[in-house]
């Protein structure tokens, strides 16, 4: 039987990709929704845009490092050192962006619910 990753490698570096895809996606989201009216919704445009531009440059870097790492078999210590510092500020930004999300006065995380199956009409 033939295993999906031909090695723990591969693995370890597609599942990488796939929980820094997650939090890009989610901090995407969240960084197009503006709560403030004015002056202070543009201050939030312009935060919320640095934080897009730092999400995406951080998951690049998490590209470039994944893609050395499978192509280059030799140990190289700096790869997985950029991959972990862009996965950790990913997680800070994914953090404050769902602490963003919890805590409009409309209270969006109450609603929140997990459905496992469709709903039968």
């Amino acid at each position: 039987m033939r295993s999906l990753f031909p090695s723990m490698r591969t693995a370890v570096v597609a599942s990488t990709v796939a929980i820094n895809a997650m939090f890009v996606a989610t901090i995407l989201r969240q960084c197009t929704i503006v709560h403030g009216d004015g002056p202070g919704g543009f201050g939030e445009v312009l935060v919320k845009g640095m934080l897009a531009q730092i999400s995406l440059a951080a998951f690049i870097c998490v590209l470039v490092s994944a893609r050395s790492t499978l192509k280059n078999r030799d140990r190289k210590h700096g790869v997985p050192w950029v991959s972990l510092l862009a996965t950790a500020t990913l997680a800070a930004i994914f953090i404050l962006c769902l602490q963003d999300a919890c805590s409009d006065q409309a209270g969006y995380c109450r609603s929140w619910r997990v459905e496992l199956s469709p709903r039968s009409p």
